[in-house]
């Protein structure tokens, strides 16, 4: 099997009998577990401001900028990554499998996405110990309806309709990446050449953000509950602009574009810091915070991937494992923090090392016994391999 690193790639008329490519994304593992634990840190603020104790959640919402940052992060990681494999498979083959892509999507998203829903509905609700002070029944008035959002993958429209339900908050950003991903490949496959695509993104990106600047301007002149509602989610609840642009840069990564301007040490350094910046000066920037964050992770991203000129390494093997079970850390955390809330502890640290120790390993028993069979069946679906040459 041909091994390669994306940061390699050249693009090349396709090759009709192209052997297999394993290509290695270096750091992007421990990102992903990095991006989960911003989510953690917020929602274990959260689960102690619901069981009434000492939490920093509501002094600043910087904890919550820390949550929507993680989120962000995922976002770009996803249009980063999925992209890169999507020219690659284009280039080699000369045509993408979209079968194979959404099969992929499926044995990879569903099933850990699918078991959380049907413990939040149909078993969570039947045990008092699991109640969520505050939030919503799943079993109340809007069952069917809300249950119907859940498996149509509109968690994100559930969310700004009706509030979040137990265990379920985080899985919105599940829904916007499966509704980006319905039509992802098909625009790939259809402009087919990166430099179109990466133009089609841009045409993407300044209509989405066109009919945000018009929510904006008619929620400020005509407010009503419609044009608000309207921003509310194309500003917090579907952004797949932030996927468009991790998109952007692995085409800008496939076609070996600015190097000398975005691999550097300065560039590195300017990101990192703002990224920081944010999350510690606690600067909104107002509606279009997620665009800027989106751009400076994707930056990040690039660097990281092209390991050799990247000022910061995170490819460790224990960092590894977890980024590559952090999937799990996302989707359990909210049940397995509430547990160590309400059975062994109230006290901060106590909450904080339990809540992840416990998590990391809720997620890697998934790993283990549920998901990795799924995961071998993938690989069926996929002719373009990722991991380290062994």
């Amino acid at each position: 099997m041909e091994q390669t690193a994306v940061a390699d790639i050249k693009t090349t008329e396709p090759v009709k009998d192209a052997a297999p490519v394993k290509v290695y994304f270096h750091n992007l593992n421990a990102l992903r577990f990095l991006a989960a634990s911003m989510v953690m840190v917020t929602h274990i603020e959260k689960l102690k401001e619901i069981n009434n104790l000492p939490n920093h959640y509501n002094n600043t919402n910087a904890l919550f900028l820390l949550a929507k940052m993680g989120v962000n992060l995922f976002f770009a990681l996803s249009g980063f990554l999925i992209t890169s494999l999507l020219l690659i498979e284009q280039k080699k083959y000369g045509r993408i499998s979209i079968k194979d892509f959404y099969m992929r999507r499926v044995l990879r998203i569903w099933p850990v996405y699918f078991l959380v829903i049907f413990l939040a509905f149909f078993i969570l609700p039947h045990f008092p110990i699991f109640t969520i002070k505050g939030w919503s029944d799943p079993t109340g008035s809007n069952f069917a309806i809300n249950l119907a959002l859940f498996i149509f993958f509109l968690p994100n429209l559930q969310l700004l309709l009706f509030g979040p339900l137990p265990y379920l908050v985080q899985t919105w950003s599940i829904g916007v990446e499966e509704q980006y991903y319905l039509f992802w490949p098909l625009i790939v496959n259809k402009l087919r050449d990166a430099t179109k695509i990466k133009k089609g993104i841009l045409v993407l990106i300044a209509v989405y953000v066109a009919i945000k600047i018009f929510l904006i301007l008619a929620g400020s002149r005509f407010p009503n509950k419609f044009l608000i509602g309207a921003l509310t989610f194309f500003k917090n609840d579907f952004q797949i602009d932030c996927l468009l642009i991790g998109s952007y840069f692995a085409c800008v990564n496939y076609l070996g574009e600015m190097k000398q301007l975005l691999l550097n040490k300065y560039t590195q350094l300017f990101c990192y810091v703002a990224s920081a910046g944010i999350i510690i000066a606690n600067l909104a920037f107002k509606n279009f915070v997620w665009e800027i964050e989106a751009v400076l992770f994707s930056i990040i991203i690039l660097n990281l991937v092209n390991h050799k000129t990247s000022i910061i390494n995170l490819d460790y093997k224990p960092l590894n494992y977890i980024g590559k079970v952090s999937y799990g850390m996302y989707m359990y955390h909210f049940i397995v923090v509430n547990m160590v809330i309400r059975l062994i502890s109230n006290n901060s640290i106590v909450i904080y090392l339990m809540g992840f120790i416990c998590t990391i390993g809720m997620a890697a028993l998934s790993y283990e016994l549920f998901e990795k069979k799924l995961l071998k069946l993938k690989e069926r679906f996929a002719r373009i391999k990722t991991g380290p040459a062994k």
